[in-house]
């Protein structure tokens, strides 16, 4: 009896791990799509690759940003912009040790709050100068691809 039982629950573990696989690698498999993308929009951004970074942007961004609404083309200007001042200030400017601190993923939608360390040499003020920034990311799945469709500065605490 107690064979029949221990062999009944083993089964019944063994079919629920089973069903339980596939949704776990899709959350593990989702994870490393999204960091990728994050990895891929800032590398973009340091190297003045500004088609490259709209490429992880969806063509349906859309976001309010202190009463001006954000779609793709305004997004895509502010980025230029900010990197041409970025670059205009700053020479050897980099930014390194990307975090996803906070991750939610329900489906084809996805938020997550990120950090990362930069540092670049002021050319106005002759000196270095470094930080920690924060954002705010939201995705969607987009024809099998994650895409961002808000992104905004956060402050630091």
């Amino acid at each position: 009896m107690k064979r029949r039982l221990s062999l009944l629950i083993l089964i019944s573990a063994a079919l629920i791990i089973c069903q339980i696989s596939p949704i776990l690698a899709q959350g593990m498999d989702d994870r490393a799509e999204i960091q990728k993308v994050v990895d891929d929009f800032f590398k973009s951004a340091v190297s003045r690759d500004l088609e490259s970074l709209m490429k992880d942007v969806s063509a349906n961004y859309f976001d309010i940003w202190q009463g001006v609404t954000l779609d793709y083309a305004k997004f895509k200007l502010i980025n230029k912009n900010m990197m041409d001042k970025v670059f205009e200030k700053y020479v050897d400017y980099s930014i390194s040790d990307l975090k996803i601190t906070k991750l939610d993923i329900q489906g084809d939608k996805a938020t997550l709050e990120m950090e990362f360390a930069w540092r670049g040499y002021n050319l106005d003020a002759v000196r270095k100068e470094n930080g920690i920034q924060k954002r705010f990311i939201a995705l969607d799945r987009e024809n099998g691809a994650w895409k961002i469709v808000k992104f905004r500065r956060l402050n630091i605490s």
